[in-house]
């Protein structure tokens, strides 16, 4: 009897080691195939670039850093077809825009497709993403080998912590006399309406007529000396992490001026600088203008030609009359160049500036000058 309890005993017993070597083997095997399918290299988004802009840029202009980065991230997914690119978008903590109103903005990026497509890179092979806030407005670049996940945001702030600050901006006529008052004007936009603001204006020179805590302002500019004045608007009231004021460097015109100077790069480019010059002009009809043209050495016949020829539809166009603008031959110069000055009624005009001795001007041998 005795013999038998043994016997069972020990056949219990080889059931259960044989089960618990069964159950460490499917471990193993578990484990073997667990290591495999991990140790696989699995795809990832890889960030290219990460960059900062400028707090003072708009956001539909890019400057020369901006577009390096653009077209390096450009060729590199040209280099590798296979892969995707990723935009993400960071909005600047202080900004003008109600942050859903720039989620929404298609227009807000457009600027960058616009660059990569320069750049050879279509635009449906870039996902756009907006991230959120951070404290300045700042771009992420990704490439997306594939299979790889869309890389996540990441954000510095919440929307309540977005500060929405006015922009302050101040206006005034270019043609700034000496012996007549400028008028300063001010425009604050985005405020909001609760806000209560405060004006105040500081010139560096000159006397305020009148207008120092208004929206406009008068300055008398005939004290100033300097050719040159320093005006600045201080809005008061509005939120302390916000810009409030602005900056203004005012020229101030001394006689004979140059008003503009150019070249006939593109046909219309002596049509509009004359028009608006005589748009300006409306409101002093004290002052005359003097135009010098001065003709290429290299062809000086045909470039003067085309220059008169290029001046009267100019002056037809732009309205000029004849008794207002005096147009001169300067003399010549390496390249065709037009000169714009304005000067009062009985004033001396200004001189010609030719870069050019006429010795050295090339004419045709036919029509060669002594």
């Amino acid at each position: 009897m005795i013999r038998r309890i043994r016997k069972r005993e020990v056949k219990v017993k080889g059931k259960g080691e044989k089960a618990k070597f069964m159950n460490k083997l499917t471990l193993f095997w578990i484990l073997i195939f667990s290591f495999q399918i991990f140790s696989q290299e699995r795809a990832v988004a890889l960030k290219f670039d990460e960059f900062t802009r400028n707090k003072e840029k708009q956001y539909w202009k890019i400057d020369i850093s901006e577009t390096s980065r653009i077209k390096r991230f450009a060729l590199e997914l040209k280099k590798n077809p296979q892969m995707k690119g990723a935009v993400i978008k960071y909005d600047s903590r202080k900004q003008l825009y109600n942050v859903d109103e720039r989620k929404n903005n298609d227009n807000d990026l457009g600027v960058f497709d616009w660059e990569l497509e320069q750049n050879g890179v279509s635009e449906n092979r870039v996902i756009k993403i907006f991230g959120g806030i951070r404290e300045n407005e700042s771009y992420e670049f990704w490439l997306l080998p594939k299979d790889a996940q869309i890389p996540k945001p990441m954000p510095h702030f919440q929307n309540s912590q977005i500060v929405y600050c006015p922009q302050i901006e101040t206006y005034w006529k270019r043609n700034n006399l000496k012996n007549s008052p400028v008028e300063f004007s001010s425009e604050i936009k985005k405020l909001l309406p609760s806000t209560s603001i405060s004006y105040k204006w500081i010139v560096s020179n000159g006397k305020i007529i009148s207008g120092e805590t208004d929206k406009k302002m008068l300055l008398d500019l005939n004290s100033v000396s300097e050719s040159k004045v320093a005006v600045k608007l201080v809005i008061e009231g509005i939120n302390p992490e916000c810009k409030n004021d602005f900056l203004s460097i005012v020229p101030i015109i001394a006689f004979p001026y140059k008003w503009d100077e150019f070249d006939n790069s593109y046909n219309e480019n002596i049509k509009m600088r004359l028009h608006y010059l005589a748009e300006e002009l409306k409101e002093s009809p004290n002052l005359e203008v003097k135009l010098f043209y001065y003709p290429s050495r290299f062809d000086p016949l045909k470039s003067q030609a085309r220059t008169i020829k290029d001046l009267n539809k100019g002056m037809t166009f732009s309205g000029f009359s004849p008794e207002k603008i005096t147009i001169e031959f300067g003399g010549y110069r390496d390249e065709v160049m037009f000169e714009l000055w304005v000067y009062p009624k009985g004033m001396e005009s200004p001189k010609p500036t030719p870069t050019v001795d006429a010795k050295f001007v090339k004419f045709p041998a036919k029509n060669k000058r002594n």
